[in-house]
């Protein structure tokens, strides 16, 4: 990936943090004031819920800061990997607020409390439903081409926020009509859903630092490029190196068509060419060498 490109994904990348922060600050405040007064600790698991996610997009405003940092001697394949990082630790936020959140749940169930519940307080998670709904869409779109661990992360939890504050309206619906204590029952569900997303997060995270096996679809497509030319007989290895979403290596190893291995200049051009397509339609960087079998 070029430099303007990657330029491009930072930007990008730090303006979904910010737009994350205002918008999941903002809820984090009016759900706190309404769950306070309510006495509903669904509201209030909400409301934190949200302050957790105004911590992440927070988080990912710092990895991409990092993430956009020039390479230098030490890190010579850029700082890319700060963003799986970011991604990592929002994770591990979500998932503290998930035990926090079931704690309190289950101290709800041990000792209900009565609700305080007014029309006003319906109105709130509807914005947040809104509010949710743009963010998603907007982070949705720009990951497109961004490809960031730590967005999706952040799309997932947002995903998880709206069947949260859906689940929460039922609860101030059925709060004057049970003596159920579905304030901590619906506590525990948003517990759930909370660990849930923060789990799958981390696995995900995880899974980028510790290094996977390549994409199968990117790795049949670099495949065919190198097989377009007469020169490679076929691939013998190919694995991919992750230093980041804009800096990947491929490792190619090929064997030549017999008709070919004497002729350098025809193989060098070839190499040249293919590191050249493969870095520019798939945004990879990549090694060729031959079998050791045809040495």
């Amino acid at each position: 990936m070029d430099e303007n490109m990657n330029k491009t994904r930072i930007n990008y990348g730090r303006r979904a943090g910010i737009y994350g922060v205002i918008g999941n600050c903002l809820l984090f405040l009016v759900k706190f004031i309404m769950g306070t007064a309510s006495n509903s600790i669904a509201v209030i698991a909400d409301s934190f819920n949200n302050l957790m996610d105004c911590a992440g997009s927070a988080i990912t405003i710092i990895g991409f800061h990092i993430a956009g940092k020039e390479r230098d001697s030490r890190h010579p394949f850029g700082h890319g990997r700060a963003e799986y990082l970011c991604g990592l630790f929002i994770a591990l936020i979500i998932i503290s607020a998930a035990v926090s959140l079931a704690k309190n749940s289950v101290q709800r169930l041990i000792s209900p409390e009565p609700l305080h519940v007014t029309h006003l307080m319906f109105l709130v998670p509807l914005v947040s439903v809104l509010i949710k709904t743009f963010l998603i869409i907007y982070i949705t779109k720009i990951n497109k081409n961004l490809n960031s661990s730590a967005l999706r992360a952040a799309v997932r939890e947002d995903y998880a926020d709206m069947l949260i504050t859906v689940l929460t309206i039922f609860t101030l619906i059925a709060a004057g009509r049970t003596s159920l204590p579905v304030d901590g029952i619906a506590g525990l569900i948003i517990a759930f859903f909370i660990l849930w997303s923060g789990l799958t997060a981390l696995k995900e995270n995880m899974d980028l630092l510790i290094g996977t096996a390549a994409d199968k679809t990117l790795a049949e497509d670099a495949q065919a490029v190198v097989l377009e030319y007469d020169v490679f007989e076929k691939v013998v290895s190919f694995t991919i190196h992750d230093y980041g979403p804009s800096a990947k290596l491929a490792v190619i190893c090929v064997s030549l068509n017999p008709g070919y291995c004497t002729e350098t200049g025809c193989i060098s051009s070839a190499v040249a060419e293919v590191s050249r397509r493969l870095r520019d339609s798939l945004g990879l960087s990549c090694v060729i060498y031959c079998d050791p079998e045809q040495i």
